[in-house]
């Protein structure tokens, strides 16, 4: 068995020698030429074209993406709804406060992720006052909250 392993080895080890060293064998090394053929110019203008390009599409992408997140999804409904989003208000990352109008009915929901909650709802005669005043009112609400006041 072990002439048989001590046979093997050497073979690998005559066999690596080989290819490892072609030149203490007689073989001549072989040098690789790089093919003769002539790549095209690429000149200036054209280099500045196809980036003029480039910059053009990229601007339109992040320009439309821009508008469609600047402009509130509820303009983008123009059929008749029967939910109506008032007001909203970022609460923080995941947060979210909403005032929605369903059916008549005006109701503060709290969304954040994975859930929605109504928090409380009031009947929408004598709301157009309120909703000019909501953003401050919700504004003093917060304020009071961190502050520690109730009222």
């Amino acid at each position: 068995m072990s002439y048989f392993m001590n046979a093997q080895r050497l073979a690998l080890f005559l066999i690596s020698a080989i290819v490892m060293a072609p030149g203490a064998f007689g073989a001549e090394e072989v040098t690789a030429k790089p093919p003769e053929v002539a790549l095209p110019a690429v000149g200036f203008g054209e280099l500045m074209s196809v980036s003029v390009g480039l910059m053009v599409v990229l601007a339109l992408l992040l320009g439309g993406a821009w508008v469609l997140r600047k402009m509130p999804a509820h303009r983008l409904n123009h059929g008749d709804s029967a939910i109506e989003i008032v007001s909203q208000r970022s609460l923080g990352l995941k947060d979210k406060l909403i005032w929605a109008r369903v059916d008549g009915q005006n109701v503060l929901l709290g969304a954040s992720t994975g859930q929605m909650r109504a928090l409380h709802q009031w009947s929408a005669a004598g709301s157009d006052r309120a909703e000019a005043d909501f953003g401050a009112q919700l504004n003093k609400e917060i304020r009071a909250t961190r502050d520690g006041d109730p009222s």
